[in-house]
């Protein structure tokens, strides 16, 4: 049943729905008479090399990449706009996208392409460039032979196995690793269909779910994170019937949260772009990581993994991950990060294992401790009962009651000395966690409001947020009777605007600005948000009294 990728289009595949669509559905047979009609335009060009960006769309993604590959042309998949309209116009490439932002270097694509008969070849030495996520440092380029996607597509159909009428469902675009594995080439080898849309909301994905008998969900440890922050807010179908996440670290909480959201225990995928899959994990029914097949591992020096496999870069990929092997060598305990682990006076401390302790503490839904080389400070994510203690008490009791279960497990020297509330642990697409970002947030004596809750509309938003009487914003304005000043309302509307409805630059103009009534320390307010093409409406009440409002145009 299992059709290896590489051999799609030069096997004898019997037509099944490749992907579901808002309304239908898109067959194979279908998209390989498009593959034909868009290879045959891109085998005309001289260009060898061309950059494929396309977002929220994965049949139109599917069946450019293929037509780009049986061209044999060299696919290069950015994993962001910028990064995309950088890398083209520094390496003078053409650009295929379905951003209509794009200015330079685009490739003409006919609307009216002409049916055509093609000579379809084998993909296995065709040539992918894939882009790390650059949470830590400088995106790399990857280039990996279709012959290791394809190999490593027949890895996870041999973990994960074929769920019949089942549909897949996915946060991951296929231009990331992860992506193009486990929600492009694994359902198409196995003649799953896929939905073509990105999800990106909880909304989104209650409804799909309601349109299938049983789902399979490609996600990441950050969506599972933020579902469950609001999990209140939503009744999901109980028809998961398998959950995978990679791109960071699943932590215990969030294993379990998955579980009691959706009913699925999640299977965790550990590798890299740079080293493929290296092995997974399943906690209901074990802590310890299984090591694929082809896949030997080994340990350095340090104590930090070390894997041989046909799906790394150069064969070999050296981690910073501190593990413990132990069944002949096909099942490791992972330990942490070697760069996660910090010397304070004579003893040292694994960080996540205080980021554990944090998160033991019934105030909190998720955490990032890091070490500043003076002292231990984190950023916390509250839930519902966290965010009220904070309200009626403030940043430091917040610390102190923190620290009281913390000091529990550690000696006092290993303290947090700061605290920041966010509403969210920054991540990349890939769920990854952005160190640049975290440093920001630190060092940025502004903060984001508290989000009590947030409700999406057909046209908008509605989100109940509120401004702590510590915050800096406050400060001076006016010393005997504080009141939010109105560029920081205007500040916060651009922020949720930009942020919800995907506004990728500040508004031009803001129109009809009108502040009706002051909004004071520890106040919560209603932010409602009406989107539309090139604007947006906001307004500020409380109680039912409007505070401001204004248009911002982009």
């Amino acid at each position: 049943m299992f059709v290896s990728p590489e051999n799609f289009f030069t096997e004898n595949v019997s037509d099944f729905a490749a992907f579901k669509l808002e309304k239908g559905s898109v067959s194979f047979g279908q998209m390989k008479k498009d593959v034909a009609r868009y290879a045959s335009h891109f085998a005309g060009s001289k260009h060898e090399d061309f950059v494929l960006y396309v977002e929220g769309d994965a049949v139109l993604f599917a069946k450019l990449f293929f037509a780009l590959l049986q061209a044999k042309k060299r696919v290069m998949l950015p994993s962001s706009e910028k990064m995309a309209e950088d890398f083209s116009k520094s390496e003078n490439l053409p650009v295929i996208t379905n951003k209509k932002t794009f200015s330079a270097n685009l490739f003409d694509i006919p609307k009216d392409l002409p049916e055509c008969e093609f000579d379809f070849i084998n993909m296995r030495e065709s040539r992918v460039c894939f882009f790390t996520s650059g949470s830590t440092s400088a995106p790399k380029m990857i280039e990996k032979t279709f012959a290791t996607l394809s190999d490593e597509t027949k890895n996870s159909a041999s973990l994960m196995g074929c769920f019949e009428d089942c549909a897949v469902v996915s946060t991951c675009e296929p231009f990331h690793l992860y992506g193009m594995l486990w929600r492009l080439l694994y359902p198409m080898s196995l003649k799953m269909p896929t939905h073509s849309i990105t999800i990106r909301d909880p909304e989104t994905l209650i409804a799909i779910q309601k349109q299938n008998q049983k789902v399979l969900f490609i996600t990441t440890p950050s969506f599972i994170e933020a579902v469950a922050r609001h999990r209140e807010l939503y009744d999901f179908p109980q028809n998961v019937a398998a959950i995978t996440t990679s791109g960071g670290l699943l932590k215990e909480k969030a294993c379990a949260d998955a579980k009691e959201i959706w009913g699925a225990t999640p299977t965790e995928i550990f590798g890299s772009t740079e080293s493929g899959g290296i092995a997974s994990r399943n906690r209901g029914v074990s802590d310890s990581w299984s090591v694929f097949e082809k896949v030997e591992i080994g340990i350095d020096s340090r104590g930090c993994l070390r894997a041989k496999s046909p799906y790394a870069l150069g064969g070999e990929f050296q981690t910073n991950d501190i593990v413990e092997i132990f069944g002949g060598g096909r099942k490791f305990n992972f330990f942490g990060r070697i760069d996660r682990l910090v010397k304070i006076g004579e003893t040292q401390l694994n960080i996540p294992d205080m980021e554990n302790a944090v998160l033991a503490h019934e105030f909190v839904e998720n955490c990032h401790v890091d070490f500043d080389g003076n002292a231990l400070r984190s950023l916390v994510v509250l839930n519902s009962e966290g965010r009220r203690f904070f309200m009626e008490n403030g940043r430091l009791k917040l610390l102190s009651e923190i620290n009281s279960l913390v000091k529990k497990s550690f000696d006092s020297k290993f303290s947090l000395r700061k605290i920041k509330v966010v509403n969210s642990i920054p991540t990349n697409a890939q769920g990854k966690i952005l160190k640049g970002e975290i440093k920001k947030i630190f060092n940025l004596k502004m903060e984001e409001p508290i989000i009590c809750g947030i409700k999406k509309h057909d046209f908008g938003a509605d989100i109940e947020i509120y401004f702590a009487a510590e915050s800096a914003y406050f400060n001076g304005h006016f010393p005997m009777a504080k009141i939010l000043p109105g560029a920081i309302q205007l500040h916060f509307a651009i922020n949720f605007a930009k942020k919800l409805f995907d506004k990728t630059d500040c508004p031009k103009t803001v129109k009809r600005l009108k502040f009706s009534n002051i909004i004071r320390p520890r106040e919560i307010v209603l932010l409602s948000i009406k989107n539309g093409e090139n604007s947006c409406t906001f307004s500020y009440s409380k109680q039912g009294l409007p505070c401001s409002s204004g248009v911002l145009e982009f």
